[in-house]
């Protein structure tokens, strides 16, 4: 594993322990009556967690992470309170995803996950009985995030009788993670930009991640050397390592700007279309964000291009014959291959295509070929 890779898993193994940590936090949020704000905190802790984690080619931490998932958007869907046996099966989830972090970043192998572990994920992520209500049982307040002993029976219980009962917890992650010679410090390792001003924000390319030219090796030749023409990208993802495998991918075809979350990625927009900036080509914006998510973001986008659009007309700047509408292309970007998503986002928001992450190169070029930018 060369240097760039070292500190991107350095900086994947401090931010997972991290996001488990705040994912246990809202898992106990949602036991004692915490609303939709802890349970969308939940899904997002979890959502990174396997998108990242799939960028390193692990298997047991997005499987686990994908149950553990699931079983939150039933949460979210009926009734935003979970249970007893539903807090102790997301917090021994989160603990498997912890150990296996750790063993990782000490040089392991990673363990497969515990069959039982998911069959008891599968079995709850399922519509509970019409009887049973998800906030029939009322946690007492506890001093620490792990089960106690009369939790991990209640969630053997509520698991399929075949089922062995929950192992103990797993030991606590920072310890691992502080002995691993990858875990640079969060400063170093996670650069950020400074915020723009508020009455002049700074151009986009102020916000360029480190080059990651060394990553992987090019899928295609540049532009340039291509012959194309070099097309002007926008890139909009709330984390770090995604936007960086990313980028290094889109790089090949022109260049590529960032954008952390979907305010900024409209006022980029908005400045693009200005008189005499260059409007974007493509945009490449993730489905699940905090604030904005990414159909919003695709809303407002195409409302700002048709708003400049029809300003142009007012102005009298270009008769209806003459007017070069600059509207980008547009591809929303998801780990969850799901025909509805793909319906709405294409069909609804008014993006162009839609694409599944990590993002694979023969899979972006196939897209942007059907789309006339390749």
């Amino acid at each position: 594993m060369d240097e760039i890779l070292l500190e991107a898993f350095g900086c994947f193994v401090l931010e997972c322990d991290e996001l488990v940590q705040k994912a246990v936090d809202s898992t106990l949020e949602l036991e004692d009556g915490g609303g939709a704000e802890a349970v969308d905190a939940l899904m997002r802790a979890l959502h990174t967690i396997k998108g990242n984690a799939r960028m390193f080619e692990l298997e047991a931490i997005p499987a686990i992470a994908h149950a553990a998932e699931s079983l939150a958007a039933r949460l979210k869907r009926e009734g935003l309170r979970s249970g007893r046996a539903e807090t102790n099966l997301l917090l021994e989830s989160l603990d498997a995803i912890k150990s296996r972090v750790a063993a990782v970043a000490a040089g392991s192998k990673e363990e497969a996950a515990r069959p039982e572990l998911l069959a008891a994920l599968e079995s709850a992520r399922a519509p509970a009985p019409a009887a049973s209500g998800l906030a029939a049982t009322t946690a007492a307040p506890r001093a620490a995030s792990r089960p106690t002993p009369a939790a991990q029976s209640a969630a053997a219980q509520a698991a399929p009788a075949s089922q062995p009962a929950a192992a103990p917890a797993a030991p606590a992650l920072r310890p691992a993670v502080a002995a691993h010679p990858t875990a640079a410090p969060r400063a170093e390792a996670r650069p950020a930009a400074a915020p723009p001003a508020v009455d002049k924000p700074a151009p986009l390319e102020a916000r360029a991640e480190p080059s990651s030219a060394a990553a992987a090796p090019s899928v295609r030749p540049s532009a340039a050397a291509a012959g194309s023409r070099a097309l002007s990208i926008l890139l909009v993802d709330d984390d770090f390592l995604q936007r960086r495998s990313s980028q290094h991918i889109l790089a090949q075809y022109g260049s590529c700007a960032v954008a952390a979350g979907g305010d900024e990625a409209v006022e980029a927009v908005a400045r693009s279309l200005e008189p005499g900036a260059e409007p974007f080509d493509l945009i490449v914006v993730d489905l699940v964000m905090p604030g904005m998510d990414g159909f919003e973001v695709v809303r407002s986008i195409r409302s700002l291009e048709m708003a400049f659009a029809l300003e142009e007309l007012s102005s009298g700047a270009a008769g209806v014959g003459d007017l070069a509408r600059k509207d980008a292309r547009i591809l929303v970007a998801s780990v969850l291959d799901d025909p509805a998503s793909y319906m709405k986002a294409c069909f609804r928001c008014g993006a162009d295509g839609y694409l599944l992450k990590p993002v694979e190169p023969a899979r972006l070029e196939k897209e942007l070929a059907r789309l006339g930018l390749a």
